[in-house]
């Protein structure tokens, strides 16, 4: 056994050491694929050595990557503050599921609106489904939409909706509802509402 095992060394260390078994290929890389030494950016010069950045350009990068989260996590949250603050505003006119704002006049550069034009005529109210389905009538001749907490669209009323513009019952049911879903609406949604920021 011992024996049998002396002649696999040889062996193997006879091949490891062959200047035929060495790997005889060698690619030359080509020069539009390599790291440059230095890199002139936005972030200013980024530096490398045989393709590794240094310590101040692996600095200047991983600030970048904290500012660029930094801007996504704020345009991500601007529509959630944006409606919590119209929210606020609706409750100083009444409860929610109640209360309907129709504006009297069209927006301009002093109406503090995310989203909103100069060429329509508003009316918002803040439907909260916390405490069961609320059942919205659209009157005829309209044209209107609702969308949920971060500006998501959810559904189209009046003319762009299942009614057709001739008016209907929109039936909207709250988040994991169970119960049976009533007949005889224009629509009916199991989309989840935000109900709370």
């Amino acid at each position: 056994m011992k024996k049998k095992n002396k002649v696999a060394l040889i062996l193997l260390s006879a091949f490891v050491a062959s200047p035929a078994a060495a790997q005889k290929y060698k690619t030359d890389i080509p020069s539009a694929i390599t790291t440059r030494d230095s890199i002139e950016t936005r972030l200013g010069t980024l530096k490398f050595t045989g393709g590794f950045p240094d310590d101040a350009t692996v600095e200047k990068v991983y600030n970048n990557l904290d500012f660029q989260r930094g801007v996504q996590a704020f345009l991500t949250a601007m529509p959630g503050a944006s409606l919590s603050a119209m929210r606020k505003a609706i409750r100083e006119f009444g409860p929610d599921n109640q209360t309907v704002i129709i504006f009297e006049t069209l927006m301009d550069s002093r109406s503090l609106f995310l989203t909103a034009n100069t060429e329509s005529i508003y009316t918002t109210a803040w439907i909260d489904l916390k405490n069961g389905p609320i059942v919205i009538e659209s009157p005829p001749n309209t044209l209107g939409l609702v969308d949920d907490f971060w500006f998501r669209y959810v559904a189209d009323l009046g003319n762009a909706g299942p009614d057709k513009g001739k008016g209907g019952k929109f039936l909207f049911l709250p988040p994991g509802y169970k119960g049976e879903t009533p007949k005889g609406y224009s629509f009916s949604n199991r989309r989840l509402l935000e109900t709370g920021f």
